[in-house]
């Protein structure tokens, strides 16, 4: 490659421009965070979860794309190195394995998916159908003794303060003036259409599970018979038509509100979307309407084949009289 010096920097011919671009350029990609070992790019979010950053801070700061950055983010959630305390923004806290695998690398266990591409033994695995945060707000009716937050973060006039509770379950409890509000993320469930009822059993045994925990540990009391689901995101696994999901792709129902896992009705419109992430093809919504009616589609299907194989089987038996009485008819006339 011909390089001519000169006071402006380096000059290059123009049949090198591509190469330069393909070799030169890759540098710069990887000063972005996209040509890091995967192993570097997840030290490198455990190291700004620990500064406080956001999520679109930690994004942009490493140059990913949302769905890419999605990715590290759900293997560091289900591997139990991070928990997330807020969804708007989203931000997160290190667990004890996180801090372990910040102070050293080598804790960070390779068993995390650290490609997207499916693994080369063949699993069978059953769809589940999972939480990725259910909101239960509580209303305050007396504050006892102080909680150690965990993570604080500051709201114009106000602190939001959260605290991490150890349940079977990650659940995370945010404090805010009047009321309590529980993050639960990561309950999982068979795909069928028993799961909403052990979903909605779950979310409350927890919630009068905290409700004791406080006022036992540190005196507060809780309004939990007027707990009410402010937000339900749940995602549906749909390995059987994986391939033919187009991702992004979102219903919005303006004329319908979401419903929550409690029966009652939530403040936006109902809505349904396909995940971004390259390894996932998941069917989310924040709509239980939507998620009993998908759980029921097969059973839905096949009540409806079965209707049109009797409808069939009757025209068939309705058609062989007619041809009969006709034929009956000929031999009269």
């Amino acid at each position: 490659m011909k390089i001519v010096p000169c006071s402006e920097g380096l000059q290059l011919s123009s049949l090198d421009t591509q190469t330069f671009k393909f070799k030169y350029l890759k540098v710069l990609v990887i000063t972005m965070g996209k040509g890091l070992r995967k192993r570097d790019v997840y030290i490198r979010i455990l190291k700004m979860v620990a500064e406080g950053k956001t999520a679109p801070e930690i994004r942009r700061t490493l140059g990913l794309s949302p769905s890419n950055y999605m990715f590290y983010e759900k293997n560091l959630i289900r591997n139990g190195y991070i928990v997330k305390y807020n969804t708007y923004p989203r931000t997160y806290a290190l667990t004890s394995a996180g801090k372990s695998a910040l102070e050293n690398p080598a804790n960070l266990k390779l068993s995390l998916r650290m490609s997207g591409g499916r693994p080369k033994t063949k699993t069978t695995k059953t769809p589940e159908i999972s939480v990725h945060d259910v909101k239960v707000k509580i209303p305050i009716l007396r504050k006892g003794d102080p909680i150690p937050p965990d993570k604080e973060t500051a709201v114009r006039n106000w602190t939001k303060k959260y605290y991490r509770i150890d349940l079977p379950v990650p659940v995370t409890i945010e404090e805010t003036t009047k009321n309590l509000i529980l993050h639960f993320h990561e309950l999982r469930y068979p795909r069928d259409p028993n799961a909403i009822g052990m979903m909605m059993g779950d979310v409350m045994r927890y919630t009068y599970l905290i409700a004791t925990w406080l006022n036992a540990k540190y005196g507060w009391v809780v309004d939990v018979p007027n707990a009410r689901v402010i937000l339900n995101h749940i995602a549906i696994e749909v390995p059987e038509v994986k391939e033919h999901l187009r991702p992004g792709t979102e219903v919005v129902f303006q004329d319908k509100k979401a419903r929550a896992i409690d029966g009652k009705e939530l403040p936006y419109p109902s809505k349904a979307w396909i995940d971004n992430t390259p390894s996932e093809r998941n069917a989310e919504t924040w709509d239980l309407d939507y998620t009993e009616a998908f759980l029921r589609m097969p059973f839905t299907v096949e009540h409806i084949y079965r209707e049109q194989s009797e409808f069939f089987r009757l025209h068939n038996e309705l058609i062989a009289q007619v041809t009969r009485l006709l034929a009956r008819l000929n031999e009269k006339m």
